[in-house]
């Protein structure tokens, strides 16, 4: 079983581009192919031996043509394949970095009373500045990473989780193009905000709630699309 070819991303534009410029490639490749296939079974039809003289010159022709038809064919898709290829590479070294990410020990929480007696938990981040934990929050000084902080939060059962508006920009710019919503997702396939619902049940905001960036969705890409080119050798 081969591996899965990785997905480059992409605009839908780009995508439309690339596309277009595959199908160019395969058309010429399969034309010329099928062209040669023909030409050689008809130059095999033995008992046809007034056609073969014919059969062979048609033959010939084809496999001189070959190879000058693939290389224009190659040359043309030649800059997509690159494109394609830069893209990827790209999108590892950022799929490196969000795992980097992932295990990094930056997050923490506070807790501070709410309305009618209801705690509030606020989780930021150690190495930004925070935005919204108010200074008579009780910080945990623990640091941790984001499953941990996920599992404590888990653990909390239907907690009023605010996440630190400064600390989910912060990450959103160390993610790459990939939004906090989509690479939670990802990690747990589970919405983030989901911590919050008993914040919206207090009619307490969660701060992220006054956020506009919902992640329109993608293959993991803050919101762009996917493309598996393929090789040519």
């Amino acid at each position: 079983m081969q591996p899965e070819s990785p997905a480059a991303p992409c605009t839908p534009k780009q995508c439309r581009r690339w596309l277009k410029a595959a199908d160019a490639y395969a058309a010429a490749v399969d034309g010329i192919s099928f062209e040669l296939m023909a030409a050689q079974e008809r130059a095999d039809r033995w008992w046809m031996l007034w056609s073969r003289p014919w059969a062979g010159r048609a033959l010939r022709k084809v496999q001189l043509r070959y190879p000058e038809v693939v290389r224009e064919a190659c040359e043309a898709y030649e800059p997509v394949r690159r494109e394609i290829r830069w893209a990827i590479q790209a999108e590892e070294e950022n799929d490196a970095a969000r795992a980097r990410l992932a295990v990094r020990d930056v997050w923490g929480r506070a807790t501070a009373p709410g309305a009618e007696g209801a705690s509030l938990t606020f989780v930021f981040r150690h190495d930004v500045p925070p935005r919204d934990v108010p200074e008579s929050a009780t910080v945990d000084r623990s640091f941790v990473d984001v499953r941990r902080l996920r599992m404590a939060l888990a653990g909390l059962g239907r907690p009023c989780v605010v996440w630190d508006r400064a600390a989910l920009a912060k990450t959103e710019e160390e993610l790459a193009g990939l939004t906090f919503r989509r690479w939670w997702q990802d990690q747990f396939s589970e919405d983030y905000e989901a911590f919050s619902v008993g914040c919206r049940a207090r009619g307490v905001p969660s701060s992220s709630s006054a956020r506009t960036n919902r992640d329109p969705g993608g293959a993991a890409t803050g919101g762009t699309g996917g493309f598996t080119g393929f090789s040519i050798h």
